[in-house]
């Protein structure tokens, strides 16, 4: 079982899988697009899609066993159950985790936000996915970031930045149990 499944390889969902295995737990990032965010948009000019994936595969290296890619992974179902979640994929792999990170993205051409999960209940009309300011969702133990969520998230350094802080607040969760 894994401490946090991070569902997206977009900025956010990079960033949060980051933060989350700096924080020493065990963590899975999902990615159904390979290369890793293929689909981001612009970044203000701060940093580009390949210094983030850079780096991803730099912490990939230094924190085996901390942190794991599963790519061509597409999330099809997010269930809480007793004392965890499990995530299944398109596949038919189920992966369980004690929190999870939302970071699947929004829809290109509508705007509306990249997630059918029924746990969910608190989004805007548009399905974004509605956090407070420490990411937190309607459920314990589920953060979002990125442009799934109603946040300001418009381009890469914004997102990566909120996915940092979705698992900065999985890791105060933990602290807390």
């Amino acid at each position: 079982m894994y401490d946090v499944i991070v569902i997206g390889g977009g900025p956010a969902g990079i960033a949060g899988a980051i933060y989350s295995a700096r924080n020493k737990l065990h963590t899975l990032l999902l990615s159904k697009e390979v290369p890793l965010f293929q689909s981001a948009v612009s970044n203000g000019g701060f940093f580009g899609m390949y210094e983030i994936n850079q780096e991803f595969q730099t912490e990939l290296k230094l924190n085996t066993g901390l942190l794991e890619l599963a790519k061509n992974e597409e999330v099809v179902s997010l269930e809480k159950n007793i004392v965890s979640f499990s995530v299944e994929a398109k596949s038919g792999r189920i992966y369980y985790s004690r929190a999870v990170i939302i970071t699947s993205g929004q829809n290109q051409d509508s705007g509306a936000g990249n997630t059918e999960f029924d746990l969910l209940t608190h989004k805007d009309i548009n399905g974004k996915i509605k956090v407070d300011e420490r990411m937190r969702t309607n459920i314990t133990g589920i953060f979002a970031a990125g442009g799934v969520t109603t946040t300001l998230s418009y381009d890469i350094f914004i997102s990566a930045a909120e996915g940092a802080k979705a698992a900065i607040s999985a890791f105060e969760f933990f602290k807390q149990k």
